[in-house]
């Protein structure tokens, strides 16, 4: 119970399509305006018009945090939507006031306003948003913190028919620009002001049994964001390749978990591959994943709030010493 990998991005690593899922019209990779704290990158909605991005699997509670920047005040920055699309809650950023209003569905669409904030976000400027959400037709929650101050602390009715859980977040179709980044999920704890920092391959690790398409193993997996134009591969099972990684850079940081990511595809279809890290000597992988056909998509690794080699909290020395694990199946 703890972070959610696949709903957790910096737009660091994955290419648009692979943190998108449900489909990406209007989403952008941005370089240029960036959450501090470590990041290169973040997401830019305009004129967005899809699906936004899907869950693993439906939730009826859970926690998130994202750094959000507008470039124009009044629009409807966050939707939480069934798979039925139904949109149980949104957040709009008031044009005249400058606060954070929440509404029992589609703010931006004859929604119905439910509770606002008191705390003026202004654009053109990164604030931190994070929150608990629960549907439900009674004893719903909304507690939506703005900067880590608690705005709304809404406590009745969250469900706007449809199905009492969420199944994707999006924003709304605007001809304004939205940012976000350090978007993390979280299914058990509010995740606090925190950063996603990426450290990538940049040498060979212990084993090396892959093959390369062209040049280094690591060469063929150090992009960013990631793509098919060189990679490594595997033809049978058991095969085992570790990457070194560039140092952990945050030492003012508190280390809240580590997970591995992989983007992979299979060219015959029913392949499967396992990912993670390899720290105090032994590879800890997540289970074997499925592996779709066609453009590569992400999988994400099992996500660990402490080291597992030491069970207890991750320090910089961890972090500087952990090697990229994949393992074919």
């Amino acid at each position: 119970m703890a972070r959610i990998p696949k709903l957790c991005s910096g737009a660091e690593f994955e290419a648009t399509g692979q943190y998108w899922t449900g489909g990406s019209t209007g989403i952008t990779r941005e370089t240029t305006i960036v959450r501090s704290g470590g990041g290169v990158a973040s997401w830019k909605a305009l004129s967005a018009s899809a699906n936004g991005v899907l869950f693993p699997s439906a939730l009826a509670e859970f926690w998130f945090a994202k750094g959000v920047y507008l470039a124009a005040a009044g629009n409807t920055f966050i939707k939480w939507r069934d798979a039925g699309n139904v949109v149980h809650l949104s957040l709009l950023h008031n044009a005249g006031s400058g606060t954070v209003a929440l509404y029992r569905g589609d703010a931006s669409s004859g929604g119905t306003l439910i509770a606002t904030g008191s705390i003026v976000v202004s654009v053109a400027t990164w604030f931190h948003v994070q929150g608990r959400i629960k549907i439900d037709d009674s004893v719903g929650v909304a507690q939506i913190y703005i900067n880590s101050v608690l705005d709304i602390n809404f406590a009745g009715d969250t469900r706007n028919g449809g199905i009492a859980s969420v199944s994707n977040w999006n924003t709304q179709n605007s001809a304004n620009a939205m940012y976000f980044d350090d978007i993390i999920y979280d299914d058990a704890a509010l995740p606090g002001d925190s950063h996603l920092v990426y450290i990538y391959p940049d040498g060979a690790g212990d084993s090396t049994q892959w093959t390369p398409s062209a040049g280094a193993n690591w060469q063929c997996v150090d992009e960013r964001p990631c793509s098919d134009t060189d990679y490594v591969s595997a033809g049978s099972g058991g095969l085992i390749d570790n990457y070194t990684l560039s140092d952990y850079v945050g030492s003012d940081l508190e280390i809240i978990g580590a997970w591995g990511v992989m983007c992979g595809t299979s060219t015959v279809g029913g392949e499967q591959a396992k990912v993670g890290f390899k720290t105090g000597g032994i590879n800890y992988v997540s289970a074997a994943q499925n592996l779709g056909t066609g453009a590569s998509q992400l999988f994400p690794g099992d996500y660990h709030a402490t080291n597992p080699a030491t069970s207890v909290a991750w320090v910089e020395a961890d972090m500087d010493g952990l090697q990229a694990t994949i393992e074919s199946v």
